[in-house]
Protein backbone atom coordinates (compact mmCIF):
# COMPACT_ATOMS: atom_id res chain seq x y z
CA UNK A 1 0.00 0.00 0.00
CA UNK A 2 2.62 2.37 0.77
CA UNK A 3 4.21 2.01 -2.55
CA UNK A 4 1.04 2.69 -4.67
CA UNK A 5 1.27 5.88 -2.41
CA UNK A 6 4.60 6.26 -3.24
CA UNK A 7 4.05 6.23 -6.77
CA UNK A 8 1.02 8.44 -6.74
CA UNK A 9 2.60 11.37 -4.85
CA UNK A 10 5.77 10.69 -7.65
CA UNK A 11 3.51 11.11 -10.40
CA UNK A 12 1.59 14.19 -8.92
CA UNK A 13 5.47 15.92 -8.22
CA UNK A 14 6.33 15.46 -11.69
CA UNK A 15 2.86 16.63 -12.92
CA UNK A 16 3.74 19.90 -10.79
CA UNK A 17 7.37 20.08 -12.18
CA UNK A 18 5.54 19.54 -15.96
CA UNK A 19 3.00 22.27 -15.28
CA UNK A 20 5.56 24.57 -14.05
CA UNK A 21 8.19 24.29 -16.75
CA UNK A 22 5.29 25.24 -19.48
CA UNK A 23 4.38 27.55 -17.19
CA UNK A 24 7.73 29.51 -17.53
CA UNK A 25 8.07 28.92 -20.64
CA UNK A 26 4.69 30.69 -21.54
CA UNK A 27 5.84 33.69 -19.25
CA UNK A 28 8.54 33.82 -21.74
CA UNK A 29 7.28 33.52 -24.65
CA UNK A 30 4.78 36.12 -23.81
CA UNK A 31 7.68 38.29 -22.44
CA UNK A 32 9.01 38.02 -25.82
CA UNK A 33 6.01 39.18 -27.15
CA UNK A 34 5.57 42.48 -25.06
CA UNK A 35 8.91 43.43 -26.02
CA UNK A 36 8.66 42.55 -29.86
CA UNK A 37 5.93 44.80 -29.47
CA UNK A 38 7.56 47.56 -28.18
CA UNK A 39 11.20 47.53 -29.52
CA UNK A 40 11.63 46.23 -32.76
CA UNK A 41 14.04 43.23 -33.34
CA UNK A 42 16.69 45.64 -35.39
CA UNK A 43 16.60 48.24 -32.67
CA UNK A 44 17.12 45.38 -29.91
CA UNK A 45 20.03 44.01 -32.30
CA UNK A 46 21.75 47.52 -32.63
CA UNK A 47 21.65 47.98 -29.09
CA UNK A 48 23.38 44.48 -28.12
CA UNK A 49 25.84 45.72 -30.51
CA UNK A 50 26.47 48.89 -29.57
CA UNK A 51 27.03 47.65 -25.74
CA UNK A 52 29.39 44.76 -27.05
CA UNK A 53 31.59 47.10 -28.98
CA UNK A 54 31.69 49.64 -25.86
CA UNK A 55 33.00 46.59 -23.82
CA UNK A 56 35.13 45.30 -26.27
CA UNK A 57 36.92 48.16 -28.02
CA UNK A 58 35.70 51.05 -25.94
CA UNK A 59 34.71 54.54 -26.41
CA UNK A 60 37.39 55.79 -27.89
CA UNK A 61 37.31 53.27 -30.81
CA UNK A 62 33.42 53.61 -30.59
CA UNK A 63 34.26 56.95 -31.58
CA UNK A 64 36.53 56.93 -34.18
CA UNK A 65 34.07 54.83 -35.81
CA UNK A 66 31.16 56.38 -35.59
CA UNK A 67 33.08 59.50 -37.19
CA UNK A 68 34.51 57.38 -39.92
CA UNK A 69 30.48 56.56 -40.75
CA UNK A 70 29.66 60.09 -40.30
CA UNK A 71 32.15 61.16 -43.34
CA UNK A 72 31.26 58.30 -45.55
CA UNK A 73 27.93 59.08 -45.19
CA UNK A 74 28.58 62.60 -45.97
CA UNK A 75 31.05 62.07 -48.97
CA UNK A 76 28.70 59.52 -50.65
CA UNK A 77 25.48 61.66 -50.30
CA UNK A 78 27.47 64.85 -51.45
CA UNK A 79 28.52 62.63 -54.50
CA UNK A 80 24.91 61.70 -55.24
CA UNK A 81 23.77 65.50 -55.07
CA UNK A 82 25.97 66.46 -57.28
CA UNK A 83 25.49 63.58 -59.86
CA UNK A 84 21.77 64.52 -59.41
CA UNK A 85 22.61 68.13 -60.19
CA UNK A 86 24.42 67.63 -63.27
CA UNK A 87 22.02 64.87 -64.19
CA UNK A 88 24.51 62.13 -65.04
Amino acid sequence: MAEKWEHIVREALANQDRIAQERRKREIRESYIRIKALIPLSVLIGVVAFYLMISIYGWREILKTLLSWIVGVTIVTTIIALMQKKEY
